[in-house]
């Protein structure tokens, strides 16, 4: 073989976190510098690179260019470090440690243009990984009839020590950008729907009580799903509903709430009563009773208790109770019911007489009982004390008595007047004098009285219809009065009208 110095590695071992893989590999290297060889190989590789990264590689050759090179490469920024033992032939066997980086790059740099059979050697008995070798250019390959590796590309793509990037399958000529923006993280989308309450009966539509937003879909409302709901709207009772939404990224919300049907117990309306004996008695007159969902449900009330008789006076119970058509009953009610003894009625009004009249006390009095009817006839003087010769005021009472022994009493005040006297009529002057034409107040010249009555000047009335104011002469004017009893006092007076020019 054309070779200046030949390096066999005899052993290759790689620390990896959270596990270990070993190797031997044999390389070939030519005299010149290896670092130097291999960083230019790597140069040439990437502006290879470059030049056809826009060129679709197939998902099998990627894969085997990764499991040969790649690896060697992406592994060694991975782990912590990783050491060889380098045997020199012209040294004996004096190993020489090296990093695992410098080894790989030896590697690469003697890479063919042309790239040969790689081929895994049967691993020894006491080794637990295969052997790799990559022969030179002028080396012959080792031909192990066992396991060989596919032939790498003529011109392998060496991938750059960068995180792995996902494949865009759909579009073939589109390039990967090499700082991606991140995607902005998706918002869960909220629900808002509070618990309700429904009366038995009512139509319920749990979509109505619900809405959905979403900070990137907007609104979601119409997209809201039930998911759960026991409502019965005919039965009281305790319900659940549960909603969910999902937005366009799959992020989703789920609420829940209480929905209580209720059922409003009905009302019964009823007012104490007052009977009379005898009468006759409807208990379920002037009753009624309603319902929220129901409506009007007087037709429902029935008498749980009724202890009314009508016969005898005293306080009775009646006591009442209804259902609505959902079978829920309301709180019963209870009247009292006082059934009395009306009392007669006496008819007698106070009374005034004049001295020497005769005094019937029973006349003009008159007693009615709503039991009863007419009791007039039954009517008793208790106490009557008047004497018409004697004028003064007395007084006189009566009794009436029903024939469930329930009486009124009543007293009247009776008067008597004496002999009725005339009033009089006092006037200032004998004869009024007034001149032509002057227009005199009448009134202003007489008083009246009268011994019964009294002062009854404002009864005076005064007849002028003879006196001609405007021309002179002798007049006579007339003062009437006329008091309570009707007895009536006139009076004559004379009345001069004088000329303007007479003294």
């Amino acid at each position: 073989m054309n070779l200046k110095k030949k390096i066999v590695i005899a052993s290759l071992t790689l620390l990896v976190v959270g596990g270990g893989t070993a190797g031997i590999v044999a390389v070939s290297l030519q005299q010149d510098a290896p670092a130097q060889q291999a960083e230019r190989k790597v140069k040439q590789v990437a502006e290879e690179r470059d030049k056809t990264k826009r060129q679709k590689v197939t998902e099998k050759e990627e894969r085997k260019v990764k499991d040969v090179l790649g690896n060697i490469i992406q592994q060694q920024d991975k782990k912590s470090e990783r050491l060889a033992t380098v045997l020199d032939p012209s040294q004996g066997n004096r190993a020489t440690v090296v990093n695992a980086r410098d080894v790989a790059l030896k590697a690469i740099a003697v890479l063919p243009d042309k790239a040969k059979p790689v081929i895994i050697l049967p691993t020894p008995a006491d080794k637990e990984t295969p052997v790799i070798v990559i022969p030179s250019k002028n080396d012959k390959p080792i031909i192990s009839p066992e396991v060989t590796l596919p032939v790498i590309p003529e011109k392998p793509v060496i991938p750059p020590v960068v995180p792995p990037k996902e494949e865009n399958t759909d579009d073939e000529n589109e390039e990967t950008p090499v700082n991606p923006k991140p995607e902005p993280v998706n918002t869960a989308p909220q629900i808002v729907a509070e618990n309700q309450q429904i009366h038995v009966g009512d139509r319920f539509n749990a979509y109505q009580y619900a809405s959905a937003t979403d900070a990137e879909d907007g609104d979601l409302s119409g997209a809201i799903e039930v998911i759960q709901n026991n409502v019965n709207p005919d039965r009281e009772g305790t319900y659940h509903v549960t909603y969910k939404v999902t937005d366009s990224k799959g992020a989703f919300a789920t609420v829940t709430i209480t929905v209580y049907v209720m059922n409003d117990a009905p009302v019964i309306y009823a007012a104490d009563l007052q009977l009379s004996i005898g009468e006759v008695f409807d208990p379920m007159k002037g009753v009624t009773a309603t319902d929220t969902e129901d409506g009007d449900v007087t037709s429902r009330v029935v008498v749980t208790e009724n202890t009314v008789d009508t016969e005898r006076p005293g306080t009775y119970r009646v006591t009442y109770m209804v259902q609505d058509s959902h079978g829920k009953a309301g709180e019963p009610v209870t009247i009292q019911v006082n059934v009395i003894n009306d009392l007669p009625i006496l008819n007698a009004t106070d009374l005034t007489l004049t001295q020497g009249d005769v005094f019937d006390p029973l006349q003009g009095v008159t007693a009615t009982d709503k039991q009863d009817g007419e009791l007039t006839s039954k009517i008793e003087v208790i106490a009557n004390n008047v004497d018409t010769n004697v004028p003064g005021r007395y007084e006189v009472t009566y009794r009436v008595t029903d024939a469930h022994g329930g009486f009124t009493e009543k007293t009247i005040a009776v008067t008597v007047k004496g002999l009725n006297e005339s009033p009089q009529i006092q006037l200032d002057v004998e004869v009024i004098t007034v001149q032509v034409g002057e227009a005199p107040d009448w009134l202003a010249y007489a008083t009246a009285s009268d011994a019964e009555d009294g002062d009854i000047t404002a009864l005076i009335q005064v007849d002028a219809s003879a006196v001609d104011l405007e021309s002179p002469g002798d007049y006579m004017v007339v003062y009437q009065v006329t008091d309570s009893e009707g007895v009536t006092t006139s009076k004559h007076v004379p009345v001069k009208v004088l000329a303007n020019d007479v003294e």
